[in-house]
């Protein structure tokens, strides 16, 4: 078969979007001094050899061009495109010291540098409905995530995600743009805008998954903004359940893990930039008031029982020291199936955090759960947990006495309906006195 034709068209794309992004970033960098080196002259060659690798990430004038050839042979077409971009650097880099320490043999030196630049940047729109033209711009965007540490790729990413938008078949590109600015903990305010933009103008079927993606990057460094959470709130009423449990997730995890100082520099620094449990319980009651009207989620509305459900699960797991608080304030809103989901973790913490009030949570737990042989024996595993723990600490002896006084009869019947061996639950209820509650 004959190629007959080969067409290639070379042109300039006239639409110019202008780009401004300011960015802080923080570098550190340590310099050997050499033996004619004072304090003074490490110091100065320290901060130099600092600025000289910011230089690469410092602003661009980006000028792209793009290239389609269309290829014909009998009588069918195919196009390929490909964008080709020439960099330019200028800018301007203002630097704060952080930290300095010199030792006599080495200067390390740590700054905060603000990069102020304006670029003009030329892109070229393409029908992403190809796969030629999706190919083509999966294929750039991977490329500049390769990289990522020059603010020249950083800003042809952005450009890229607003001049295409999520809505299409055409947009996991998009997700691996903001899973790059999340990994490498860099924030982009006007980026950050447009994401939270887009997530309130996405299709219906996406719009959970992308609510999910952007929040995980807007949280991973730095707090939710009352304005961020407004948008949240409106995109929560619209979603499935399912990702309503994951917006609960999200925001558990962008919480402080620790409420006391901790002398470990990198613990301090990680609650320094993530939430405090005041405004993730704030979150939480407007999640669990929207839900009492009826008014969290789509198209099946999400009950009381399994926002409550959600929330328990992951303060468990995520911000174990609001977890008693949490629980004692969302339990009641758990149905039967509720109460039975959330055993494992519930006993799973007071495992690991037997005190007074866990045996208190514990106590309450055992009066709202349903009898059911799934968490029978699980109840029971936490019991011989805690009786174990006695033998070290006789004070959880009568506070376990205590906790079998309330409830004997419930406990008989738990304690006979687990799946454990027979001689092991026959001992616990002899030794409890618990016999005559079948009876009762």
């Amino acid at each position: 078969m004959a190629l007959r034709t080969l067409l290639t068209l070379m042109f300039m794309v006239m639409a110019l979007t202008a780009v401004q992004a300011n960015e802080t970033l923080v570098r550190e960098y340590t310099y050997t001094a050499g033996e004619s080196d004072s304090k003074l002259s490490a110091r100065q060659k320290a901060l130099q050899q600092l600025q000289t690798l910011v230089l690469e990430e410092m602003g661009v004038d980006v000028r792209a061009h793009f290239t389609q050839t269309t290829q014909i042979q009998d009588d069918k077409a195919t196009q390929s495109a490909a964008m080709n971009y020439e960099t330019q650097a200028q800018g301007i880099v203002k630097t704060q010291i952080l930290e300095e320490q010199w030792n006599g043999k080495t200067f390390y030196l740590k700054a905060s540098i603000e990069i102020s630049d304006q670029a003009t940047l030329t892109t070229p729109t393409l029908d992403l409905s190809t796969a030629q033209a999706c190919q083509s711009v999966q294929q750039q965007v991977a490329a500049r995530i390769a990289e990522f540490h020059l603010l020249p790729s950083r800003q042809q990413l952005v450009a890229l995600a607003k001049q295409y938008g999520f809505n299409g078949l055409c947009r996991d590109w998009q997700y691996e743009i903001v899973e790059a600015f999340r990994q490498k903990k860099i924030i982009n305010d006007d980026y950050l805008t447009f994401l939270f933009e887009q997530v309130q103008q996405a299709d219906t079927a996406v719009k959970g998954n992308m609510l999910y993606r952007v929040l995980r990057y807007a949280t991973h460094f730095r707090t939710l903004s009352d304005a961020e959470f407004d948008q949240v709130v409106a995109v929560v009423q619209t979603v499935k359940a399912d990702d309503v449990r994951w917006v609960v997730d999200v925001l558990a995890d962008a919480t402080t893990k620790s409420m006391a100082y901790d002398e470990k520099a990198a613990v301090r620094e990680q609650n320094e930039q993530r939430q405090w449990v005041s405004k993730l319980d704030w979150q939480l009651s407007v999640f669990m008031q929207m839900a009492q009207k009826g008014m969290l989620a789509k198209p099946d509305t999400m009950s009381t029982s399994q926002l409550a459900q959600a929330i328990i699960e992951k303060v468990a797991v995520k911000v174990p020291v609001f977890f008693i608080e949490s629980y004692n304030r969302y339990h009641s809103f758990l149905d039967e199936e509720g109460n039975i989901e959330v055993a494992d973790k519930l006993l799973a913490y007071i495992k690991r955090n037997t005190h007074a009030e866990t045996l208190a949570m514990l106590a309450t737990y055992i009066n709202d759960v349903p009898y059911h042989k799934k968490t029978n024996t699980k109840i029971f595993k936490a019991l011989l947990h805690i009786e174990k723990q006695a033998q070290e600490n006789p004070a959880f002896t009568s506070a376990l006495e205590q906790l079998v006084r309330a409830n004997p009869q419930k406990i008989a019947y738990i304690v006979d309906g687990s799946s454990l061996p027979e001689k092991k639950r026959q001992r616990w209820i002899e030794a409890y006195q618990l016999e005559n509650q079948f009876s009762s």
